[in-house]
């Protein structure tokens, strides 16, 4: 998966426009980063990426970067 498409399926899942988000977007300034918003990336990447991750270590994430940090190997530029 591209990571132009992954930012998309996060923008979709935070219910935010594609064209706000960047790797460098603070994750707590989105309305949509609430516990289902969280919940819906968790799922988002077990479903895409079969990669079931902590679910402490994406409340604490910072920025967008934080989450494609996650799943890297599984991204093409």
């Amino acid at each position: 998966m591209r990571k132009e498409d992954f930012i998309q399926k996060i923008a979709e899942a935070l219910y935010e426009e594609e064209t706000v988000l960047t790797t460098d977007t603070i994750l707590d300034e989105l309305d949509g980063w609430d516990s289902l918003g969280r919940l819906e990336i968790f799922a988002l990447i077990k479903e895409d990426f079969g990669k079931s991750i902590d679910q402490e270590f994406l409340r604490n994430c910072q920025k967008l970067g934080d989450i494609i940090d996650l799943v890297e190997d599984g991204l093409k530029v």
